[in-house]
């Protein structure tokens, strides 16, 4: 048994018309991870992938959904992560090497022991690891989505927001808890943006703006977008 079994660490990696490009799949054991899919889709993926669920199609039609059906499906601590991540890394001001399969399961026991002993809900990696950015080892605050660990179920993803999912989650555990872990001596590697299929379905600039404007609305003074530098900003008190 692995380690992350050993833990009762579940590992889940949502995907949408990636049937056969599934990459992060090369990032665990073929028994330690489980694949979810619409329904419709579902034989597609088992021809390539040993551990698939499947949901109705009107039940997981968006990554809010998707993330929320998960985190009821499964039982104890879970990791949810991208369909397209190609590796982890670890990094500090110098450098960043890539992990080994070994070092990426210590990792992530590791970091869910962390959250456990704080008495908090969520971590997240930085999809865009940079050692020029690389200033401490922990952030408590900031972008989450790509890879994301969840432990407990205080917070539900709310399934009126279809955009910006995990921003609306972030925002709930920060009121509640006030941090959130973010270890920012590792990181994932996605082939964001690049890779059809996915949330990247009928995204464009319209329903990006649509999506930011309906979370200022949600979190008046609390969360904010600066437009020029395609950045958001948390206006949160600890």
């Amino acid at each position: 048994m692995s380690l992350l079994k050993d833990l009762k660490i579940s590992v889940f990696i949502p995907s949408y018309r990636r049937a056969g490009k599934v990459i992060t799949s090369n990032l665990f054991d073929e028994d330690d991870y489980t694949v979810v899919v619409r329904q419709s889709e579902e034989q597609e993926y088992r021809d390539y992938h040993k551990n698939v669920i499947s949901f109705p199609d009107e039940e997981i039609d968006t990554l809010g959904k998707t993330r929320q059906k998960i985190l009821d499906y499964a039982e104890g601590n879970v990791l949810q992560v991208d369909d397209d991540v190609k590796k982890f890394v670890a990094l500090n001001e110098e450098s960043a090497r890539t992990l080994s399969k070994e070092e990426t399961y210590a990792f992530i026991a590791d970091t869910f022991q962390i959250v456990e002993d704080l008495g908090l809900s969520l971590w997240s990696l930085a999809p865009t690891p940079d050692v020029r950015k690389y200033s401490r080892e922990f952030l408590f605050k900031g972008i989450v989505g790509t890879c994301m660990g969840f432990v407990g179920r205080k917070h539900r993803y709310d399934p009126k927001i279809r955009k910006k999912v995990d921003t609306d989650f972030f925002l709930q555990c920060m009121l509640y808890d006030r941090i959130i872990i973010i270890p920012n001596y590792f990181g994932v590697v996605p082939k964001m943006d690049l890779n059809k299929g996915g949330d990247n379905t009928n995204k464009n600039s319209v329903a990006l703006y649509d999506a930011v404007e309906s979370i200022k609305n949600k979190w008046p003074g609390i969360y904010s977008f600066d437009y020029e530098r395609n950045v958001p900003k948390f206006n949160i008190q600890r």
